[in-house]
């Protein structure tokens, strides 16, 4: 089962750094900047891909008002949206400005990529990811090395088109994988 701390020390083992961290909160240069970077490094990473795992569907709020052109309505985003992918229904015409999507729907059901904080839920390649792109943040700081931060740049690259295709091979099936594919979603490489 992973955890925030699981996945730091596996950062900090990524850097040589071994001696034990209890919790983010430790009085240690490691913890401190752990706890400083984990939280935006995860939300990057949650925001590059539409990983199953953090999935949401939900119908958004309308909001009073009226766009000025193009649509009728207005909705927000929900609060815990870190990237919205798209209406439930593809045919709808919509455009997401900021934290709102417009549309010309009386009401709009969405899927999109949600904060998801509980590592337990993770995908284990998200987790390798994750761990990795925590260790080159953490890299200059803690052990100055450009040579290091080099190498685990590749292990990202790596590691990152690896979860995606496994995702997205996971989550969708026949003909849907094509379109995924062609907005993006999936990794583009053929197999």
């Amino acid at each position: 089962m992973y955890s925030e701390v699981t996945i730091c020390k596996e950062a900090l083992a990524l850097l040589g750094q071994t001696k034990a961290m209890i919790s983010l909160d430790d009085d240690t240069k490691a913890a401190r900047l752990c706890k400083q970077f984990y939280e935006a490094e995860r939300n990057k990473l949650l925001r590059k891909h539409p990983w199953s795992f953090a999935l949401k569907q939900a119908k958004f709020a309308m909001v009073n008002g009226t766009p000025l052109y193009d649509f009728s309505n207005m909705f927000r985003l929900p609060a815990d949206c870190l990237k919205f992918v798209r209406p439930a229904t593809a045919q709808i015409p919509y455009m997401k400005i900021g934290p709102m999507v417009y549309s010309n729907e009386s009401e709009f059901y969405g899927l999109y990529v949600w904060s998801i904080e509980n590592a337990i839920d993770y995908d284990v390649l998200f987790v390798d990811a994750l761990a990795i792109a925590l260790a080159k943040k953490l890299c200059m700081p803690l052990i100055s090395s450009k040579s290091r931060y080099e190498e685990l740049h590749a292990e990202f690259t790596e590691a990152i088109a690896t979860a995606k295709s496994n995702n997205a091979f996971e989550t969708y099936s026949g003909a849907l994988q094509q379109s995924v594919r062609a907005t993006g979603f999936a990794d583009s490489r053929r197999w």
